[in-house]
């Protein structure tokens, strides 16, 4: 383990700046230590958080919509799938 990591795990900070020859570490918090985090916000950040997370899911969606949109739009028949192909798929 780093000293980087070390210091990060144990105090929770690290005070080293990390240079060309440090490779650069994150620490990765757990679900229950980001709400932990999240539940110790002022309600103003938390509203803040929870605006940044739906933008978030938006971005997700079009993202998605876009992609069936041209998955629709294909009229290539070779890129089709068959009825029977589909039940298979919803049903295993």
């Amino acid at each position: 383990m780093s000293p980087l990591v070390a210091e990060l795990k144990t105090t929770g900070r690290i005070t080293a700046v990390a240079n060309a020859t440090t490779p650069a570490y994150f620490y990765a918090m757990s679900v229950q230590e980001i709400r932990a985090e999240m539940e110790a916000m002022p309600a103003d950040e938390r509203r803040r958080l929870a605006a940044f997370l739906v933008s978030l899911r938006h971005k997700d969606l079009a993202d998605y919509r876009a992609r069936m949109a041209q998955k629709i739009d294909d009229d290539s028949p070779a890129n089709w799938v068959t009825l029977e192909e589909m039940d298979h798929r919803l049903t295993s």
